[in-house]
């Protein structure tokens, strides 16, 4: 039994000593990345709202686009803690299309507000993004289908609904 014991306790050989300072130095490194993954994201603090585009020459989208830009622009920077690029800084980018992350950057914004104006039929369709200027994720995006007398009504509900998703990013 003693010699079961001796054996146990004294290793043939230094190389266990190795393994467990390699296991050492790799466990922050693994803890740092698991919380990197699963901690929240920096809050935004700072936002662009740019021109949304529309595919088509579509005077009804693009009275849309104007009127939405403007909106948008004006209801986020009611809210508090939130910096609004203004539309005039926002306004190079009308028509082009360009990503979130090099807009974001460009103009100093934590995030983005995009969009497309689509007509379909007897409606225009609206998508809006939310997106992350560090890293171009989208944090929200929804569509819209709106009847020419709805858009006043829908245009605030686009504005409250990115309100939303700022909060609780």
């Amino acid at each position: 039994m003693p010699f079961l014991l001796d054996f146990y306790m004294k290793p043939k050989s230094k190389s266990w000593l190795w393994v467990a300072a390699l296991a050492l130095m790799l466990i922050p490194g693994i803890v740092s990345l698991l919380y990197l993954r699963t901690a929240p994201h920096k809050p935004i603090d700072s936002l662009a709202v740019l021109p949304f585009t529309s595919p088509s020459e579509d005077p009804g989208a693009e009275g849309l686009s104007e009127s939405l830009t403007e909106q948008l622009t004006a209801s986020l920077s009611q809210l508090p803690n939130l910096t609004v690029i203004s539309r005039e800084s926002a306004a190079p980018y009308k028509g082009r299309a360009v990503d979130a992350r090099t807009a974001g950057h460009a103009l100093g914004a934590r995030a983005v507000v995009r969009g497309r104006i689509e007509r379909r039929d007897d409606e225009l369709v609206v998508t809006a993004e939310l997106v992350d200027a560090g890293d171009n994720g989208i944090i929200w995006s929804q569509q819209y289908g709106i009847k020419p007398a709805e858009i006043a009504a829908r245009q605030s509900e686009i504005a409250k609904d990115i309100h939303e998703h700022i909060h609780f990013h």
